[in-house]
């Protein structure tokens, strides 16, 4: 894959001793972040569809910029955003009131309790042909992995959102710290010893550079299971016993403690707060892990900031066997709900969902810079690769590297329960959040515990 044009970046002035300076330039594109997407008002319509996203402002922009699309191929529709949310609980609040929307935004790794009929119920099953026509074909063309994440649990068969991007774990870097160091910038193909090597040079004076820390590491389960994996170890087994208590678990554990203390920030990303906080000469670090979805967020706070911004693909994690590691996917989407029971709507919502991760559809979004599309076709394809916001290359073809194997980060749907997912998931995290300061015996004991009495399964 070639790669395209993104971000002119100046150098920070505490920087122009030691590198040579870029020229300024602006975004290009005309969805810088922040900016709205005025609704159009379309008179004409007989058919009324409603539609719930998440509570971000790429996430209306990006919705509202399908639904203007959308209605003037097909003016007899209107689409209306009617509900924001933080987080997938509310949809039970709007379920209660009678105001869940025709459409929701989901998040491939939550959805399960929501979709799951015997649970809430609250999305129908798109697999359905008799309701959801070509529903096998167009599934179809989607990244596996992001097939495996739409069941409610491993096997199940059922296709209960419509993937919406692919998510594969990334570094970000800046580059201009990079070079004001002469540190080798990354590439596809680095191992983990690269990596590591990378991040003690970060860590090291040179050119009166110094980071604090490396990377900022996000503490998410993506990433905690993306190691987990890459170590050999499971949190259960297929029968929903507990296993992280193995050597490899250890291991892998212990690892993780170390690594914080020593060469990482734990923060959450968004906005890139570990490079804003100190000056270029003293960066708290200069890398961070993330996926796509955040390439116009960090390429705004690049400008801001004055640096440059590059990705490269995850590391690869060796197994030792010599085959490949594993690299974390993911992705977010939307449902049909079962709320939507006239034939007619729920017709057009297939309908607009079908077209929103269509070639069309991706290609009508691509300038806001938050989509890696979930369809295989588009891999190398498409106006994504053209997300454009000024002069300096940048590595698309990190966001679907095939240096490591990808895995659904979906670890809980090896249970079918989607109440004893729920108790995985909060029970995993509460562990890593706790493992800095918590040895393994004590931490292990507490993780296995706790599961096993929520869940029941020992």
């Amino acid at each position: 894959m070639k790669s395209k044009k993104l971000v002119c970046l100046g150098l920070s002035a505490v920087l122009l001793a030691s590198v040579a300076a870029f020229a300024g330039c602006n975004f290009a594109n005309t969805q810088k972040p922040g900016d709205d997407v005025d609704a159009d008002d379309n008179k004409e319509a007989s058919v009324f569809l409603t539609v719930g996203v998440h509570q971000n402002s790429a996430e209306k922009r990006l919705m509202q910029t399908w639904i203007n699309a959308f209605q003037k191929k097909y003016p007899e529709v209107s689409i209306t955003i009617t509900k924001q949310y933080s987080a997938m609980s509310s949809l039970i609040e709007y379920k209660t009131g009678g105001t869940l929307p025709d459409i929701c935004w989901t998040a491939g790794d939550q959805h399960a309790e929501y979709s799951d009929p015997v649970n809430m119920g609250y999305f129908r099953n798109l697999a359905d042909e008799e309701k959801f026509e070509g529903s096998a074909q167009f599934y179809s063309g989607f990244y596996d992995e992001l097939i495996e994440t739409t069941q409610l649990y491993q096997g199940e068969g059922g296709r209960w959102f419509v993937p919406r991007d692919y998510n594969r774990l990334v570094v970000y870097y800046n580059k201009t710290i990079f070079d004001a160091m002469d540190i080798p910038v990354p590439t596809d193909d680095w191992t983990w010893e690269q990596f590591n090597e990378t991040c003690r040079k970060l860590m090291t004076k040179t050119n009166d550079v110094k980071c604090n820390k490396a990377i900022e590491w996000r503490n998410w389960a993506p990433l905690h299971y993306t190691m987990v994996k890459n170590f050999g170890a499971s949190y259960v087994g297929s029968d929903g016993r507990f296993e992280f208590d193995s050597a490899e678990g250890k291991a892998c554990y212990d690892w993780y403690r170390n690594w914080i203390r020593s060469s990482a920030v734990v923060g959450e990303g968004g906005s890139f707060s570990a490079y804003s906080s100190r000056s270029a000469a003293t960066p708290a670090a200069a890398m961070l892990v993330d996926t796509y979805a955040k390439l116009a967020d960090y390429a705004a706070r690049a400008e801001t900031n004055n640096w440059e911004l590059n990705v490269a693909a995850f590391p690869n994690f060796k197994q030792e066997d010599g085959s490949d590691g594993y690299t974390g996917v993911g992705c977010s989407g939307y449902a049909i709900t079962t709320t939507c029971t006239d034939e007619t709507k729920l017709e057009w919502a297939w309908k607009f969902l079908k077209w929103c991760m269509s070639p069309e559809g991706y290609d009508t979004v691509a300038e806001i810079g938050v989509l890696c599309p979930a369809l295989k076709e588009m891999n190398n394809s498409g106006e994504w690769l053209n997300y454009d916001v000024g002069g300096t290359v940048i590595n698309y073809n990190a966001y679907v590297a095939t240096s490591s194997n990808d895995l659904d980060v979906n670890f809980q749907s090896v249970l079918p329960s989607t109440t004893d997912q729920g108790h995985l998931v909060s029970c995993a995290l509460t562990m890593w959040n706790n493992a800095p300061t918590t040895d393994w015996n004590s931490a292990i004991s507490k993780f296995k515990s706790t599961y096993e009495s929520a869940t029941g399964i020992k």
